[in-house]
């Protein structure tokens, strides 16, 4: 176990025990992958999927191959253990969300219920919304303060859009930003009172 992972730890890894944790060895996604598959091709079998994200010390990734691998590494020439896949695991119609979205959608049928899904709204959504032609109260508008269709504010988003388009293109880290998010940041802190905000 240890030597696996010195392997890809290096100097990271020297010094290391059973009891140190493979999470404080600085080691990326990648490399702790690159462990895995190395003691999988060495033993000859799979990690399951819900046990690794449990896995900190040596000494616990030590006892999963014994649990889960076998206690010997498997003599080459001989076949690694193939496991079949469940069907739930690639079938789009086996997969359990969607059969249990299935079973709500034919729960709400029997019981006369609309369907809740993908529902059509026909106008700017604020505290009520119109759906075939039935005006009703709306819970999921994010109106928290009311702004949603404020005359004030699409006057303010058209001028915008007409200055600065209808993208930001990317993260502000990668791209940029527009002026418009600075001035917004400071407007917030001056209201609050504070020095900076961020949006």
């Amino acid at each position: 176990m240890l030597e696996h992972v010195r392997r890809v730890g290096k100097e990271r890894a020297i010094g290391i025990t059973l009891d140190s944790s493979i999470v404080e060895l600085g080691l990326d996604s990648l490399e702790r992958m690159e462990i895995i598959a190395s003691l999988e091709d060495t033993y000859g079998g799979r990690f399951p999927e819900d046990v690794l994200p449990q896995i900190e010390t040596c000494r616990e990734v030590a006892s999963a191959v014994e649990a889960y691998l076998g206690p010997a590494p498997r003599v080459r020439g001989d076949q690694p253990v193939i496991h079949e896949v469940p069907p739930e695991n690639y079938r789009f119609e086996c997969f359990p969300e969607y059969l249990k979205l299935r079973q709500t959608m034919a729960e709400t049928d029997v019981a006369g219920f609309m369907n809740p899904y993908f529902k059509v709204h026909e106008r700017v959504i604020n505290d009520t919304t119109l759906i075939d032609g039935r005006e009703m109260v709306s819970f999921s508008s994010y109106n928290y303060v009311g702004m949603s269709g404020e005359r004030r504010v699409i006057a303010a988003v058209k001028r915008a859009i007409d200055r600065f388009g209808t993208s930001v293109s990317a993260s502000r880290l990668v791209s940029g930003e527009k002026t418009v998010h600075r001035d917004l940041e400071q407007a917030i802190a001056s209201f609050i009172g504070t020095d900076a905000s961020i949006v």
